[in-house]
């Protein structure tokens, strides 16, 4: 019995879009857990810690002997305070996470600019968001030379997407195309809830291990560092629970280096010019080397950008050796973006010349 051609090529290609979501499904899976026994281990540490306040409070308050047994509170009792400080933390984490895409753009400093003060990059956008049939998103201007590019939001119709003086001027108008198109092909690939939903619990450990580490990168933008308390309880959690959590980090990484590669075959095919993108981020590279940029030393917002700052490692990576690190840096390498985008520019040439 003989088989299509077409037939094959259509399971190939369902094999690859269900083992992309496979993925997707034990990366949220394990990331969930891991967000999950965290806020377990913090609720615990946090009853164990009001509890024995309250002791010695009230131990120091009627001068209670310490050789005096004191009946332990019921098992029973302490399940139903563990579970109710657990789900409280893990509930004020995950609502603490509703602001992050203002957090996001605040932190680089990012002003909401309107069709009247940037008429031209308006037309832009809707020209691209037109093409990918997606909502225009928020438009907001960056007042630095430093190139970036980044979008964020937890649905199309929320998007926020920055862009940097340094990188609009950088850049001629089909390399910028190029990058507000890859940035509206993670909008159109449900990328941003995707990642955002990913990126909580490894969020967290970054704020905590950027506030012991010194100043922020928002704080000259008038952004306060996000971790709070319950960041240091899931952190703690988050490391009594190491490997579950590291195996959910390494695969959060594999899952956003998978998802630039896809972004930028989505700018290609929005706009039939991968050469454009191909100049657009061997100029931001060359930009971002020159002049670092601190404010993408922050997992929810490097994971979000076009290019990871390859400066310094921060966050959880800061801590880590090498060989480790880099199996959780967030974006592929930019020599292997730039020989696939060649690629693509090759079979545009050949289909050409073979008349198709």
């Amino acid at each position: 019995m003989s088989v299509s051609t077409n037939s094959i090529t259509s399971q190939m290609k369902w094999s690859v879009r269900r083992v992309f979501q496979l993925h997707i499904v034990v990366t949220l899976f394990l990331l969930v857990l891991s967000g999950v026994l965290a806020s377990i281990v913090g609720g615990v540490v946090l009853l164990v810690t009001l509890v024995g306040l309250v002791a010695f409070a009230i131990g120091y308050s009627l001068r209670i002997p310490l050789d005096i047994p004191i009946e332990l509170i019921p098992p029973e009792l302490v399940v139903a305070l563990v579970g109710i400080a657990s789900l409280g933390l893990f509930v004020f984490l995950v609502r603490g996470e509703r602001d992050a895409p203002d957090h996001a753009i605040g932190s680089i400093g990012g002003e909401y600019v309107t069709e009247a003060e940037y008429p031209q990059l308006y037309s832009l956008v809707r020209k691209v968001c037109k093409q990918a049939s997606t909502p225009v998103p928020k438009l907001y201007v960056v007042p630095t030379e430093t190139p970036l590019s980044l979008v964020t939001g937890y649905s199309a119709g929320s998007a926020r997407l920055a862009l940097s003086e340094g990188l609009v001027s950088m850049l001629d108008e089909r390399e910028l195309e190029a990058v507000v198109a890859h940035e509206i092909s993670h909008v159109r690939n449900h990328d941003m809830a995707v990642m955002t939903a990913a990126a909580l619990p490894v969020g967290a450990t970054d704020r905590v291990l950027a506030l012991m580490s010194g100043t922020t990168p928002g704080v000259e933008h008038g952004q306060a560092s996000r971790a709070d308390r319950a960041d240091m309880l899931v952190a703690i959690g988050l490391v009594a629970i190491l490997p579950v959590w590291l195996l959910a980090h390494l695969l959060t990484a594999s899952l956003s280096r998978t998802r630039e590669y896809a972004a930028d075959r989505g700018a290609v095919a929005l706009t039939g010019n991968p050469a454009s993108l191909a100049s657009a981020l061997g100029k931001i590279k060359d930009g971002l080397s020159e002049r670092p940029a601190t404010d993408l030393r922050q997992s929810e917002i490097a994971a979000a950008a076009i290019l990871e700052s390859e400066a310094e490692s921060f966050g959880v990576r800061r801590h880590l050796p090498a060989s480790l690190s880099k199996y959780l840096h967030t974006h592929p390498d930019t020599t292997r973006r730039l020989d696939q985008l060649r690629a693509l520019e090759q079979r545009q040439e050949t289909r050409v010349a073979d008349g198709e």
